[in-house]
């Protein structure tokens, strides 16, 4: 009888901490493959193509990025989530300074990141990799920063 009930004892036990190891949050690979600083290659808003934002770097750290604008010495700050099971991808970033996500879409290529987000929180997500001028949509090509 007692060998049963502590066989029932290590089943239970085993069972629990496989349930909340199932539970905790998994570091998403791609969140994992975006740590690190990212220079702006190109750049479209609204259609339209946008030297202005070229050269500015997003580093990627957690669940937080920042982007600092060439040649100002502010950086913005926001959490970001990722969904790397939609498809295509999504993104979701949320600024430290307003009330809103901006939802987008991303692709991953080895040092080569594209995002494709909406410019303001109102507006629905991107289904594609592209701006239109009658559409509120920004499209980034970020280059990973060689260390």
């Amino acid at each position: 009888m007692k060998t049963i009930i502590l066989s029932l004892s290590t089943i239970f036990l085993v069972a629990a901490a496989a349930t909340f190891a199932a539970d905790e949050p998994k570091a998403d690979a791609d969140q994992k493959a975006l740590a690190g600083s990212w220079s702006v290659t190109s750049a479209e808003m609204r259609g339209e193509k946008n030297a202005e934002v070229v050269g500015s770097i997003m580093t990627f750290e957690a669940d937080r990025v920042t982007l600092k604008h060439k040649g100002e010495e502010d950086m913005k700050e926001a959490k970001y989530k990722l969904d790397s099971s939609a498809k295509p991808k999504r993104i979701d970033i949320m600024p430290k300074e307003k009330e809103e996500t901006l939802q987008g879409i991303y692709e991953l290529d080895g040092d080569t990141l594209k995002i494709c987000m909406a410019d303001k929180g109102s507006e629905p997500r991107p289904e594609k990799f592209e701006s239109a001028a009658e559409k509120k949509i920004v499209l980034l090509v970020l280059k990973r920063e060689k260390k």
